[in-house]
């Protein structure tokens, strides 16, 4: 019963390497070469290197460009390089980085090796063993002891204003090779590289605010880790006086089961985000921003108060409360309605970079790839979705990112904030409600109704002008385009980097089944995409 309530050989590996390397594991080493590449990522000092006379011995060096947004202003480009050789005796990767770039380290768990800064080449080697978690339960599954599995000799060597850092895996071209290798760099690339601090690190992280001295006079703080997110590293901090604090540091690489990367500059789009949804969003739904640092990518703002809970627990136990669908609308048009009134925000949010990476690739574009079938409508609807700019868009819009304290609902997470197609919000979450009505079939019309609640709500949102007085002149057009992000949303949980974790194997193939007949001749409107979704469940597997 609905309760009414107020919220991818090495420049040329051998054969007999290759031969090692079961069938289906090659493409690890592409995918090492576009992880070290990540790191090379570095604009030119301000005098150019000479070239380099350095060879290194079978082996193939490719450069490997910067990103657009890390070039420098000049539009110069790191001449840095990478090379990378698996043979029997083990696996060798070489970075070539501007020595420019001081202060770089590059670790294995708690050890490091720091690149030296002297005018003069040095060397600096170091053996390091080290074992790790996930590689530990690759061996048990095969029924294989848990010990260190590699032993990597670390150097790095200055020269002709470029450091060289040469990685060495011993142990034979074996897919425990590759995966130490890559094991090494995702723990280079999420912890030395990033910086020092890991606030999951609890000493650390008071150490930090500490030094800050944000802490000053209020005690020893306790830490908890927050569930729940792949992108970010989240923990509470709670002062003896009861008062409470989030600390949110950007990952570079997700943690999620296929190779997801994302910029974390990131959490300083998110800490702006946060300063303009409260000004927008309705009084005491968006936490108070405290303070962001540049260097370890990271903000602080105000915990919600205990008691709240999270409103996707809420409706996965089959809690559905009216009440919150229609404030969830409400917020969403309240939101839109004003930002489209705000035309600076077309300036301040004109940068899409995260939500490309965040969204429209890791779920579009790679669902296009898995799914062929609807290659072409998710093509389509990603030109359309970059075309279309006409509000402050918070793109992470699900019951995920809601808290529910005092009755009222308390939006969280804007890394991918941007000025566009406000019909995104409402795909991403209405495909939240229809996956969720999927997998409780007891609750598929509940969830149906609520979900046509959430949709008329937000409109008359829009349509009751308020302190807009031009309206919104895009609303005429908007439904068909919610209906569009709504079924690639259903898709790409099923199919795209990010899937539900709630949904099992069958449940995914009947929802990419079901997606993919809709695709063909899209519903005209909202209620009718969740509709004809939920029957065609119910017509092909009864339940």
């Amino acid at each position: 019963m609905l309760r009414q309530s107020p919220r991818r050989t090495a420049g040329m590996m051998t054969a007999n390497a290759q031969e090692s390397i079961p069938e289906g594991k090659q493409r690890s080493l592409a995918n090492l070469k576009r992880h070290f590449g990540r790191l090379l990522a570095v604009p030119e000092p301000p005098e150019a290197p000479k070239k380099s006379t350095e060879k290194h011995p079978h082996a193939e060096t490719r450069n490997v460009p910067s990103n657009e947004q890390d070039k420098p202003k000049t539009g110069a480009t790191s001449k840095a390089g990478m090379s990378f050789r698996m043979s029997k005796r083990g696996a060798t990767s070489r970075l070539r980085i501007p020595s420019h770039s001081a202060g770089m380290r590059v670790g294995i768990d708690k050890s490091t090796v720091s690149k030296s800064t002297a005018s003069k080449p040095t060397v600096n080697s170091r053996q390091l063993t080290a074992s790790y978690p996930k590689l530990d339960s690759h061996r048990r599954a095969e029924g294989r002891s848990a010990e260190p599995v590699a032993t990597a000799t670390v150097s790095c060597r200055l020269s002709s204003g470029y450091a060289t850092l040469a990685l060495r895996f011993d142990g034979g071209a074996s897919v425990d090779s590759v995966r130490a290798l890559m094991a090494f760099t995702t723990e280079a690339q999420n912890h030395e590289i990033m910086g020092s601090l890991d606030i999951e690190d609890f000493g650390a992280a008071a150490d930090y605010l500490a030094r800050r001295g944000v802490s000053e006079g209020r005690g020893t703080p306790a830490f908890q880790n927050l569930a729940g997110g792949v992108s970010n590293r989240t923990v509470r901090v709670t002062f003896p006086d009861g008062s409470a604090w989030v600390l949110k540091q950007a990952l570079p690489k997700l943690r999620v089961a296929v190779d997801w990367f994302s910029d974390p500059e990131r959490i300083h789009r998110e800490a702006l985000a946060l300063e303009w949804y409260a000004r927008l969003a309705p009084p005491g739904s968006v936490p108070r921003l405290l303070f962001e640092d540049r260097e370890q990518h990271l903000l602080a703002m105000e915990a919600v108060p205990f008691p709240h809970r999270n409103w996707k627990s809420d409706l996965l136990s089959g809690r559905l409360d009216l009440g919150y669908f229609e404030q969830f609308g409400a917020m969403l048009g309240f939101i839109h309605r004003r930002a489209a009134a705000h035309l600076e925000l077309t300036g301040v949010f004109a940068d899409t970079s995260f939500f490309e990476s965040l969204r429209l690739e890791p779920y579009y574009l790679y669902s296009a790839g898995q799914v062929p079938e609807a290659a072409d409508f998710l093509h389509q609807l990603v030109a359309d979705t970059r075309a279309r700019r006409v509000t402050l868009v918070h793109g992470d819009y699900s019951p995920k990112n809601i808290l529910i304290h005092d009755g009222r609902l308390v939006l969280l997470d804007y890394e991918v904030a941007h000025f566009g197609d406000p019909a995104f919000d409402l795909g991403f979450s209405l495909s939240h409600f229809c996956s969720k009505a999927h997998h409780l079939p007891d609750r598929r019309s509940d969830f149906a109704y609520a979900a046509g609640l959430y949709w008329g709500t937000y409109c008359a949102t829009l349509e009751d002008s308020g302190d807009t007085p031009a309206g919104v002149p895009w609303l005429g057009d908007l439904e068909p385009r919610a209906v569009r992000h709504t079924l690639g949303c259903l898709l790409a949980r099923v199919a795209g980097r990010s899937p539900l974790e709630y949904l099992g194997a069958g449940e995914q193939a009947r929802q990419r089944a079901a997606v993919i007949s809709l695709m063909a001749d899209p519903p005209t409107s909202v209620p009718s995409v969740i509709s004809e979704f939920l029957a065609r469940l119910e017509s092909w597997h009864g339940r």
